[in-house]
């Protein structure tokens, strides 16, 4: 068959394949950056594992975390969707729409939805910190070990601070009424983080930085209690982080407080000084004498307290 005969033979065959729509979300993150800029049709079922609501949104691009047992995916529209007062998470939707290869995997826009029905958020994949940089696992819907210890203006809902091994990462979730009450009760407490990796990247999609969405503070689960005031025990500012305590143990600090500072502020005992960081601010004002509940962390020339909180007692 003459070369040209076979070219005009294969072409229909090949635009019918290109119109064939990709049926997961691993097929979609399969597909090469420089194919899905092709914007090749999808047509995905899954379950919405992230969705941010924004009341001043009215005209402008929207978009949510879909996850269909395969992996997953942001999903997005130019405008808000026509479904979003009926959209939670564990949604279970319809997706049709085309591939984008901008982002550090292949997403999907220009997206239509179509609701099936109301259902329940999937198991999370459990992992360790070593795994948070694997390629992989951007987008995936994981559990993991992790300590609250702030917050972060700016975000696009409410932001948590959140230190896993060490690292420190962002947590964004859904802005609610009672946001800030429900974030100080986990201050300085260790949860089980369940949320979507998200990736940080640079123009070139090279990843710089991991950051987590996570759909409500019921997927941040206390697995430690707390221990009464009264129990935990009274340390001096300069035995903090001796060799008979440790990171992970709670303690109780009196001191006197003698500057406010960004995100705390200076206390002053009989033995010395530190900083405490008090992830929702103080109403304290300096000459105040406290109590501070807490866990010390390591920091430059002495160890600062993270206060999980700050009780006035004169």
């Amino acid at each position: 068959m003459p070369f040209r005969v076979l070219i005009l033979f294969l072409f229909p065959l090949w635009a019918a394949a290109q119109e064939t729509p990709l049926t997961t979300l691993a097929e979609v993150r399969a597909v090469p950056h420089e194919a899905a800029a092709r914007q090749l049709p999808v047509l995905i079922e899954g379950t919405v594992i992230f969705f941010q609501k924004r009341s001043d949104n009215l005209d402008k691009a929207e978009g949510l975390i879909l996850h269909d047992g395969t992996a997953g995916c942001h999903i997005a529209a130019s405008l808000p969707f026509p479904e979003r007062d009926k959209i939670r998470p564990g949604t279970r939707l319809r997706v049709r729409g085309v591939t984008r290869g901008a982002s550090y995997f292949p997403d999907i826009v220009e997206a239509k939805l179509e609701i099936l029905h109301q259902g329940k958020l999937p198991e999370p994949r459990r992992v360790t910190a070593k795994e948070l940089f694997s390629s992989g696992i951007d987008s995936d819907w994981i559990e993991v070990e992790a300590l609250v210890v702030g917050v972060a203006p700016g975000g696009l809902g409410f932001t948590l601070v959140v230190e896993i091994d060490g690292l420190t990462f962002l947590a964004e979730l859904p802005k609610v009424v009672d946001a800030a009450v429900q974030a100080e009760t986990l201050m300085q407490k260790r949860v089980l983080l369940r949320g979507i990796v998200g990736s940080i990247t640079s123009m070139n999609r090279q990843l710089t930085d991991r950051y987590f969405f996570v759909p409500s503070f019921d997927q941040l689960i206390p697995i430690e209690g707390n221990p009464e005031a009264g129990k935990v025990p009274l340390r001096t500012i300069t035995s903090l982080l001796q060799s008979d305590h440790e990171r992970k143990d709670e303690v109780r600090v009196h001191g006197v407080i003698t500057q406010l500072g960004p995100g705390g502020f200076f206390l002053r005992d009989e033995t010395g000084s530190t900083f405490v960081q008090s992830a929702m601010g103080t109403t304290h004002p300096p000459r105040s004498e406290v109590e501070v509940q807490g866990f010390a962390a390591v920091a430059p020339f002495r160890p600062t307290l993270r206060a999980a909180r700050v009780l006035l007692l004169g």
